[in-house]
């Protein structure tokens, strides 16, 4: 219930006057007269109403100029001057005048109250009219419960923070009638949401509309039956009556769309609701502290690449507070179960290694019983004899039918004997490869390990087989290897090359000259030009064994000629002169 409280004025009257006795004051209240008394539920209207307001600006804009002028005329016209013509309201937008409700806005203000002659501000006291609810209290959140908090449950009041508690009216159940009635309510409610939803959901538009005019034109097809006037145009007395059909207009599916569709405006936004909380206390000392959250300063990042003192990370981390650190005895026990789980795993890596090795020992000397075995019968085959077969007569002779071979069964047994002999070589070429591979394996694993000079006796077999094998390598092998140690010392480079201070450019020698080469090439024992530029001498005299030690030795005459050149250095003649240097050319003068 909201309405305006007007009270009447006092028609209380005192009057300060002696009784006859003079003891004191009398006190009268004089009632009001009829003329004098005034209807306090009907007071005086101040603005009148928007339908007086038009007719009289209809009226004023009737009248002749001359008459408009006259200020009679204009004050039956109403302006708003005071906040009290505006009435709890707004402007009126009909009037063409500046209007200031409730002074928003108004220039004039501030300066009326900084002038000296009207120092006092203008006071309204027309803010809002008092709203009272269903017991006749006074409705305080009136101002938060309208707008958008109309349909909204809001707390405004201090009943609201104390707990509810509820009467046994409030509490108690409907009657039956009462619950049919909600029920009722709420199912169409909910049908009227699943209807929405059905045919939000449904597809729309031109085509579907005309399909569905289509599917039902026949029923919608109309025959009206009239009897035309005689009065009417094209009046035919032979047809006193007609029929007509009507059917729905088809719908034209290119036909643009009638309406355009715009963005719907934004609604207001929504009214602030009061916060109901305790009045704020004042923090103690400890509760400070207590609430104190320190910066976070990260062990990982410092983006800003700021120095932070150690105090100030004991301080972010809290390691300093910790002073009752102790170790869980579970590290030991899982140190211990670590331990005792890779020495396991140790023994059964070496256990199923030594199965393993055993296995393939196994399977290789079967093979090799089995290489063996072909290798013989093959053997026996190529030399004409078959091999005997045990049991039969028993006394080991054979029919003579069974030694006895057409030329066919001679050519697949050679063919067959052939596919054997390089199965078997193929096979002992694959066991040599993966023998070597393991070797270089284990010399590597050694060599890695520290453990090369300390070999046990299996280890001193593959050194052994390693110098055997080094000494059975070509010497192209070893130099290609880089094995291979020369027996002089001396390097191969020339040592004026160092002290050479610039190029050819910087003053060699005159052009004419020719004294490039002013030494040997080379000054090393050994390498001389007797065994560079003379071929050798007696190499098929020799096997290869005895070359090789030659080779070894340093000493060879393997560029020396059997036969000189006449007019050559060292004559004609076996054995002459050796040459030292290459061949040199003299300049003719």
């Amino acid at each position: 219930m909201a309405s305006s409280l007007y009270l009447p004025a006092p028609t209380r009257r005192q009057a300060n006057t002696l009784d006859g006795n003079g003891s004191g004051l009398s006190t009268s209240i004089t009632p009001q007269s009829a003329s004098a008394k005034k209807s306090p539920a009907a007071p005086a209207k101040r603005v009148p109403s928007y339908t007086s307001r038009c007719d009289s600006a209809l009226a004023f804009s009737k009248l002749p100029p001359e008459q408009r002028r006259n200020p009679s005329s204009k004050s039956k016209l109403f302006v708003p001057r005071s906040t009290a013509d505006f009435d709890d309201g707004g402007s009126f937008p009909e009037i063409h005048v500046a209007q200031y409700p409730r002074h928003m806005g108004n220039p004039h203000l501030s300066a009326n109250n900084n002038s000296s002659n009207k120092s006092r501000a203008i006071v309204s006291r027309d803010v809002l009219s008092a709203t009272v609810d269903s017991e006749g209290k006074v409705s305080y959140d009136a101002i938060v419960t309208g707008g958008t908090n109309t349909s909204k449950k809001v707390y405004a009041k201090h009943s609201d923070l104390r707990g509810c508690v509820p009467t046994s009216t409030e509490v108690a159940l409907p009657s039956e009638e009462k619950a049919l009635t909600t029920a009722e309510r709420t199912q169409r409610a909910i049908d009227s949401l699943l209807s929405s939803k059905i045919s939000s959901s449904k597809p729309t538009g031109d085509a579907i509309t005309a399909a569905q005019n289509t599917a039902s034109a026949h029923s919608r097809t109309q025959f009206i039956k009239y009897t035309p006037h005689e009065s009417a145009p094209g009046y035919n007395p032979n047809a006193s009556q007609r029929v007509i059909r009507m059917v729905p207009l088809q719908t034209d599916p290119m036909m643009p769309p009638k309406h355009m569709a715009r963005k719907a405006p934004r609604g207001p936004a929504e009214d602030p609701v009061p916060i109901l909380h305790a009045p704020p206390e004042k923090l103690t000392k400890e509760e400070r502290e207590a609430w104190n959250i320190p910066a976070c300063i990260s062990n990982w990042k410092n983006a800003r690449g700021y120095t932070i003192p150690l105090d100030k990370r004991l301080a972010a981390d809290g390691r300093g507070l910790r002073d009752d650190a102790t170790v869980n005895s579970n590290f030991a026990v899982l140190s211990e179960s670590l331990y005792v789980a890779e020495r396991q795993a140790r023994e059964e890596v070496r256990t199923r290694a030594a199965v393993q090795k055993r296995l393939v020992m196994r399977e290789r000397d079967e093979r090799e019983e089995e290489l063996r075995e072909l290798a013989n019968k093959a053997r026996l085959e190529r030399g004409g004899v078959v091999p005997t077969a045990t049991g039969g007569n028993g006394n080991g002779a054979e029919p003579e039918n069974h030694r006895v071979y057409n030329e066919e069964e001679e050519e697949e047994s050679v063919q067959s004997v052939t596919e054997q002999n390089e199965t078997t070589d193929r096979l002992q070429r694959d066991r040599l490869r993966a023998e070597r591979r393991r070797e270089r394996e284990k010399e590597y694993r050694l060599e890695r390990a520290g453990k090369s000079s300390e070999l046990d006796a299996t280890d001193e077999e593959l050194a052994k087989k390693k110098r055997r094998l080094e000494n059975d390598r070509d010497v192209s092998e070893k130099i290609a290897l880089g094995t291979h140690v020369g027996t002089s010392g001396g390097d191969g480079v020339d040592s004026r090359l160092y002290s050479q201070n610039a190029g050819l450019d910087s003053g060699f020698g005159a052009e004419d000259e020719y004294n490039t080469y002013s030494r040997p090439m080379f000054d090393r024992e050994g390498v001389t030009s007797s065994s560079i530029y003379r071929p050798t001498r007696g190499e098929g005299g020799m096997d290869a064994e005895e070359q090789y030690e030659s080779l070894k030795g340093g000493t060879t005459g393997k560029f020396v000629p059997d036969k000189g050149f006449g007019g050559a250095e060292g004559g004609a003649v076996k054995g002459g002169a050796s040459r030292n240097a290459p061949v040199q050319f003299e300049k003719a003068k």
